[in-house]
């Protein structure tokens, strides 16, 4: 009977062990995913993305920070593109620009330079098509993996 006792009671501590180490793991996880957050705020993405992934990696077990970590890394994803769409846009704005400037200048001649100009602004739009199909994909991700943690709670 004492034998019973003590290893029912050993088992009482050791889940009570377990449920504080559980929580705190968890608030260390949440720790994490703030950082994470707050990089994301200051723009610093790739350190961002790193922080959740390093989340991901040390705590296993902090399921519901894990869940919030999925959103902030679409987030994440989501502001990289958006900011890279407006770097390229810009860019793109400029080449046109010095594109009609050239042309005015040769009186529609076309040369080398035309063909190098035309080549450039062609990479150019097919870089910013890739850039918006990106935000397009992780708006609808963001939309999807929101839905499924609204479903589940």
């Amino acid at each position: 009977m004492k034998k019973i006792l003590f290893s029912a009671a050993a088992i009482v501590v050791a889940m009570m062990v377990s449920c504080g180490e559980r929580v705190d793991k968890e608030a260390a996880a949440q720790q994490m995913l703030n950082e994470a957050r707050q990089l994301m705020v200051q723009c610093n993405y790739s350190a961002a993305r790193d922080s959740v992934y390093a989340l991901r990696n040390n705590y296993p077990q902090a399921i519901e920070t894990r869940k919030a970590a999925i959103l902030t890394l679409d987030s994440i994803e989501l502001l990289e593109a958006r900011d890279t769409f407006a770097v390229y846009d810009e860019r793109l704005a400029a080449a046109r620009e010095a594109h009609e400037l050239e042309v005015q200048v040769c009186n529609g001649k076309i040369n080398q330079e035309y063909y190098d100009q035309q080549r450039a602004i062609f990479y150019m739009e097919q870089a910013l098509d890739s850039v918006s199909a990106k935000m397009t994909f992780f708006e609808k991700k963001l939309e999807i993996d929101r839905n499924k943690l609204t479903e589940n709670e």
